[in-house]
């Protein structure tokens, strides 16, 4: 999957993801973190490696301007 996220303050940006199987709320398969933003536009590229299925994203961001999680399903 590819995260694109835009700050106004990217000192205070924050993203993240958590990926759960459909119906799990406590047992990821995968997760990512953009870390530290240098600078006001960031784009990064995570891979969860997981059996074919339903999945769920649960993100995490915060000071951002805006933000878009693109998937693909490899299967």
């Amino acid at each position: 999957m590819v995260i694109n996220a835009s700050a106004s303050n990217p000192q205070y940006a924050v993203m993240s993801f958590f990926a759960y199987p459909e119906g799990e709320t406590k047992s990821y398969v995968g997760s990512g973190d953009m870390g530290t933003f240098s600078q006001s536009s960031q784009s990064d590229e995570f891979e969860v490696t997981a059996s074919p299925g339903n999945y769920y994203l649960s993100v995490i961001a915060a000071n951002l301007n805006k933000w878009h999680v693109e998937v693909f399903n490899y299967y």
